[in-house]
């Protein structure tokens, strides 16, 4: 798990507000599944390279939202999903990033055709 979790330091976003954000994707998708635990909070820490309060706070809010559960002396536990993943609530998770980049065509005076030419064509040439 701690290979498909990326922070981006220069982002508007607070990084706690980027690992809520990622680990319930990663519940949505199935790559947590109920049951898995994760990472500690000191190597989620270190692995990132953040401070662990950041990770305390992520966690916090991931339990105070179902999607985690605190167990006694073991961590932190995923939850069964407080929605069942389907298609469309995954497609959902990515209502922020859409806004932002739609913020930040209007103010590059870029179309949403060009946009959508160019998204297809970054994705599909990796």
């Amino acid at each position: 798990m701690l290979q498909l979790i990326y922070i981006q330091p220069n982002s508007p976003t607070p990084i706690y507000q980027q690992l809520v954000e990622q680990i319930e994707r990663l519940i949505l998708a199935g790559k947590l599944k109920e049951g898995d635990m994760l990472p500690s909070v000191r190597s989620l820490a270190s692995h990132l390279q953040i401070n662990p309060m950041t990770i305390s706070k992520a966690f916090g809010v991931l339990e105070l939202k179902g999607w985690v559960k605190r167990e006694r002396g073991r961590g932190m536990q995923v939850s069964a999903p407080p929605q069942a993943p389907t298609p469309s609530n995954r497609l959902e998770q990515l209502r922020p990033l859409l806004e932002q980049l739609h913020q930040q065509c209007e103010q590059l005076e870029i179309s949403v055709q060009d946009a959508l030419v160019w998204m297809t064509k970054e994705y599909t040439d990796e």
